[in-house]
């Protein structure tokens, strides 16, 4: 027996937090629409709130909320014959990796802009636009498409299985978890309501 095994939280529904990380995510990408319409209206956005807001979506959504769907879900689902929801899931990760692209060349242009170089934010703002249509989209409909449906086709000792799974990845996890980062959103869109809005 590990010694987790005898602290460990039981997840009632994993289906729910998955789709709970997503609203995190969905408010990180609204604070990202903010300050890039700050940008867009001539507001000279703090550098630290930018970095801050990429690295939260780097940090929370793709190595965080995406790892649990590449690792464990997508796994758990063609283990189960569920191919049509495996197909479905993979196609939106794929999509929200690619929409990365706009987010690399954001981060080309940081240091010429928090040296002072305004010139560059209409390339923050034109990948910044970019990103965020092709992005806000794909949780919701995430939900729709793939965990809602799951959340349907399994009893509760599939959804139990599947919970410790998720416990052993949220054990191994060295970042903050889900309610931390509901906090550091909670923070940043102070932040951001205080210099932008």
């Amino acid at each position: 027996m590990k010694v987790t095994d005898s602290i460990k939280v039981d997840y009632m529904d994993p289906i729910k937090q998955l789709m709970d990380e997503h609203r995190v995510i969905e408010r990180v990408v609204d604070i990202f629409d903010k300050i890039i319409e700050g940008l867009e209206n001539g507001i000279k956005v703090s550098p630290e709130l930018i970095m801050t807001n990429i690295g939260m979506l780097v940090e929370c959504a793709n190595e965080y909320h995406c790892g649990k769907e590449e690792s464990i879900i997508i796994p758990y689902l063609e283990k189960m014959g569920k191919t049509d929801l495996k197909t479905a899931l993979e196609s939106y990760s794929n999509d929200y990796n690619a929409s990365f692209k706009y987010i690399d060349n954001i981060l080309e242009v940081m240091e010429a802009y928090a040296s002072g170089d305004m010139s560059v934010a209409v390339k923050i703002v034109e990948n910044g636009l970019k990103f965020i249509e092709e992005v806000r989209p794909i949780f919701e409909k995430e939900d729709e498409a793939v965990f809602k449906i799951l959340k349907q086709g399994l009893d509760k000792e599939e959804l139990a299985q599947l919970g410790e799974v998720i416990q052993d990845f949220e054990y191994s996890w060295d970042g903050p978890l889900l309610m931390n980062y509901q906090k550091m959103v909670r923070e940043m869109e102070r932040k951001a309501g205080q210099l932008i809005w």
